[in-house]
């Protein structure tokens, strides 16, 4: 419970850059696929697939760079957001790809607990906010900034 709370608590310090983050419009799950550690930079490869509230399921390959600390060796890592738009009125398929930046926090002892709320995405519209810490087994601490590219 310790690391859930750590983990919310850094990224709600970032949330006052995303004050506005608008109307949900789907959830979007990643799961780790592969990953390169080297203490101060971090290159992550996930499948992903969103989930509309309307509409048909999408699948995404999605990478994570990361420059901050992190310490951990994480296996079966799962990320999970919802979708949210302030301004994009209509959402079409294929609009989730692009890039998005934001902060990251991630605490693991066994299973782990972080969380990442980022903004970007089609037009830069589109913020992606946690809606349940990632979750995942290993060891280590992270905390950086970050850039998550869906392809």
């Amino acid at each position: 419970m310790k690391k859930l709370v750590l983990a919310a608590l850094i990224c709600l310090m970032a949330a006052p850059a995303f004050a506005d983050p608008g109307v949900k419009i789907g959830k979007i799950t990643c799961r780790l696929t592969d990953v390169e550690n080297d203490i101060v930079y971090t290159d992550e490869k996930f499948a992903c697939s969103f989930e509309p509230d309307e509409g048909k399921v999408e699948s995404y390959i999605g990478q994570i760079k990361q420059v901050g600390v992190d310490l951990s060796v994480v296996k079966n890592y799962t990320l999970v957001w919802y979708v949210l738009t302030g301004t994009l009125n209509t959402y079409k398929p294929g609009d989730m790809a692009g890039t998005y930046v934001g902060a990251s926090a991630e605490v693991s002892a066994g299973d782990g607990a972080g969380a990442d709320w980022l903004t970007g995405g089609f037009n830069s519209e589109i913020n992606l906010q946690p809606w349940a810490v990632g979750s995942g087994s290993g060891d280590g601490v992270s905390l950086g900034i970050e850039e998550f590219v869906l392809k």
